[in-house]
């Protein structure tokens, strides 16, 4: 993948998002960041999961 050369991508690299209009960017943007952070608490609470299931 290459760098991200418009600015836009939030990983720094070409997503193809040079081509989004401004409203679209702004929606995909909101998806992308709450997807990242639906996968980072699903991990958190996956190894909270762990951790209590131990305890017992």
């Amino acid at each position: 993948m290459d760098d991200c050369k418009c600015g836009r991508s939030p990983t720094g690299k070409c997503l193809g998002w040079h081509n989004l209009t401004a409203s679209h960017y702004q929606s995909t943007k909101v998806i992308w960041l709450a997807k990242r952070k639906a996968e980072t608490l699903a991990e958190e609470y996956s190894g909270l999961f762990q951790i209590l299931n131990k305890e017992k």
